[in-house]
């Protein structure tokens, strides 16, 4: 009889057990049913939403999980340097199912957005630049930043240039889809040549539902014209169009953040009504660009806290030259904050497979390094490596007004020629000096950048910090005076 009863409980426990567990296991559920807004300030909910991301009906298994998340995405929001304070709250209430709903709170503060101020910048790459400035870090709203320059500028020649710049994106959705519209527009009038530079390009960008997935089509038309155009053109037309998604891989960094890989197929078209372009210039095509890419960067007050990893690949068939373009790009950054110092450091490159790029001076290729001027690099293969120390500045009286962070860089890069053996001692540039970063407290999406490097092949050659380089006879310093970091 007792075998029995024992034989009889242990069948209704079988039984019953999982009942019992799915009641546990529902109730511990933690499901998010609402998230509300609350903003004050003139950023639109929908822009905010798009940045955080909430999805509704996302579960987590315990009130911890749950809280880790909400964590995560305040500290996303507080990232958004066009906000001034933001936290987030939730409620919950029981579900009929036995899980608990969550319903979210997000309260936001506008920093001061909108800049109207003289400035001056000067360059060693483009001469001294006197301009007026306007910023707004959040048009319209849009967590997007309105660019509008009106600049006369003494070149490096002693030149006299009058110039006017324009840019900007707004994100917004219409019959259900979303929607990003752009204008990047420039002039600039060369007063001792009597020549014009200008150039404009409107850009459309629309979300679709297809295959189960969210892709971009997105569309751009572009006017180019340059009275001293370097290929001779004097002025042409440029039209993509595009149509790429992003893949959310199962790996992350961290718990949320996940690798992404951003497929796009895209036709460009090169062209001018009247004539034929530039061997250089003319031609249309096909192209795929794929992209593989993870960042998470934190600001821990006014310091940098975290890292970032993309690297993609272009490939591009010009149809009547019968040709590749084709291009590998990396960037691996990483930031850390200490306190009262941070440490950066970048990894970036490139590889063109067909041609050295640097010839012509509007590639830049000496860019990434502070203290070489931009244009003495030249290469198909390019390594760089930036490295920054910032310390926290005693500001004494000044503390209540802003914040001033200063330290020591060094920079790297070497270059090879496409037909040509590396040879590390000339294909070698080393750059360092000294930068400082001047935050506003009233406006924290404002912050003002001065760095100084120097050639230091030259420097240590000669001891001497001015003058010219004798590997080239280009200056051997660099001075930059402008708005935001350098990477």
């Amino acid at each position: 009889m007792r075998k029995e009863i024992l034989l009889l409980t242990g069948l209704f426990l079988f039984f019953v057990s999982p009942f019992h567990l799915d009641a546990q296991v529902a109730s511990s559920v933690y499901v998010i049913e609402s998230v509300q807004y609350h903003i004050e300030g003139r950023t639109w909910e929908y822009a905010l939403a798009k940045k955080i991301d909430f999805k509704l009906g996302m579960t987590f298994p315990s009130k911890e999980e749950l809280e880790d998340f909400l964590q995560d995405k305040q500290q996303l929001i507080l990232n958004q340097r066009v906000l001034a304070e933001a936290r987030i709250t939730y409620t919950t209430t029981p579900r009929t199912d036995g899980s608990t709903g969550v319903h979210v709170d997000v309260f936001t503060v506008d920093t001061w957005n909108l800049i109207i101020l003289p400035y001056f910048k000067f360059d060693s790459n483009k001469g001294l630049l006197l301009s007026i400035r306007t910023r707004d870090f959040n048009f319209l709203g849009s967590m997007e930043t309105l660019k509008l320059d009106l600049d006369y500028t003494i070149t490096t020649t002693k030149q006299n240039e009058f110039g006017q710049t324009l840019e900007f994106k707004v994100p917004f959705r219409l019959l259900d889809r979303d929607f990003k519209v752009g204008l990047a527009e420039s002039l600039t009038y060369n007063a001792d040549d009597d020549t014009y530079n200008f150039s404009s390009v409107v850009s459309l960008g629309m979300d679709i539902s297809f295959l189960q997935r969210i892709w971009t089509i997105g569309v751009s038309q572009g006017y180019f014209y340059d009275d001293t155009d370097f290929y001779g053109d004097k002025y042409y037309y440029q039209t993509v169009l595009s149509f790429g998604t992003d893949f959310e891989t199962p790996f992350t960094i961290g718990k949320w953040n996940h690798v992404l890989y951003s497929p796009k197929v895209y036709v460009k078209a090169n062209y001018r009504p009247d004539r034929e372009l530039s061997e250089e210039r003319r031609g249309y095509g096909p192209g795929f660009y794929h992209e593989v890419s993870v960042e998470r960067i934190d600001w821990l007050g006014n310091f940098r806290n975290g890292g970032s990893f993309s690297i993609g690949n272009d490939l591009y068939f010009n149809v009547p030259e019968d040709e590749w373009e084709r291009k590998i790009t990396w960037s691996l950054i990483g930031h850390r904050a200490f306190g009262w110092f941070q440490l950066s450091g970048r990894f970036s490159g490139l590889y063109a497979f067909d041609k050295d790029l640097g010839i012509n001076p509007d590639d830049n290729l000496g860019a990434p390094i502070r203290g070489i001027l931009d244009d003495r690099l030249v290469g198909n293969l390019v390594f760089y490596i930036n490295t920054d120390l910032l310390l926290k500045m005693w500001t004494w009286f000044m503390d209540p007004y802003v914040e001033v962070q200063a330290g020591p860089f060094f920079d790297y890069a070497l270059t090879k020629r496409k037909d040509r053996a590396l040879d590390w001692k000339n294909d070698s540039w080393y750059g360092g000096g000294f930068q400082v970063l001047v935050f506003p407290r009233f406006a924290r999406s404002l912050y003002i950048r001065g760095s100084i490097g120097w050639d230091l092949e030259a420097v240590l050659k000669d001891h001497r910090l001015t003058g010219t380089s004798p590997r080239d006879g280009f200056k051997r310093y660099e001075i930059f005076i402008g708005l935001g970091h350098h990477y």
